[in-house]
């Protein structure tokens, strides 16, 4: 488990770090923006992360399996680039990022970087880590628990987001073709618009 181990302890310091950052920012939000996800979303995003650092590690105690080499590495390397993704997306976003997804409609939405793809590159990254993280440890019984749960939350959560961005002026015709976890093989016009509250995660 020495390797898995050290990989789940490096994940779990970046989502300390962003959370840590995560406050800062909010911190710096005008009083009245309020999170644009469904009561209860947030604490049910926060258990489903928490069990995928913690189920995938107690299954590979409790079976004594061993990681598989070629899957283990892998998995790290897709880590390693949804990692990159998401520093790239808060990024563009700026002070505009924040995992609760406050959303403070003064400081309009975001179209570079990644966004110039789809909607949703930092849900992108969240789900590639739901199936990363446990098949880096080829904790299998985790996976087929976790990742229909951490699924349904994310579909929902990025409904929630579509419904709040899609009120503020331009943002619809910004990102119309755009898909919301994948790029759309359609090709777009790039908007001009620039700066966007987006995408809450752990």
């Amino acid at each position: 488990m020495g390797l898995f181990g050290l990989l789940l302890a490096a994940v779990s310091l970046g989502r300390i770090f962003e959370l840590r950052l995560s406050r800062k920012r909010i911190r710096a939000l005008p009083q009245d923006c309020v999170p644009f996800d469904r009561k209860g979303n947030w604490p049910l995003m926060v258990a489903l992360h928490v069990a995928l650092l913690g189920m995938p590690l107690g299954e590979v105690l409790y079976t004594g399996r061993a990681p598989t080499p070629w899957l283990f590495w892998t998995c790290v390397v897709a880590l390693l680039g949804t990692t990159a993704l998401r520093i790239w997306t808060q990024r563009e976003l700026g002070p505009a990022w924040n995992a609760r997804g406050l959303l403070d409609p003064s400081l309009g939405f975001q179209c570079t970087g990644p966004y110039r793809l789809l909607r949703h590159p930092n849900y992108l990254a969240v789900l590639i880590e739901v199936f990363a993280i446990p098949l880096a440890g080829s904790a299998f019984l985790s996976l087929a628990v976790l990742a229909p749960a951490h699924i349904a939350v994310l579909l929902r959560r990025v409904w929630d987001e579509n419904e709040a961005l899609e009120t503020l002026p331009g943002y619809a015709e910004a990102f119309a073709g755009r898909g919301n976890l994948f790029p759309k093989l359609t090709s777009h016009q790039p908007s001009s618009f620039s700066s966007r509250p987006r995408e809450g995660t752990i």
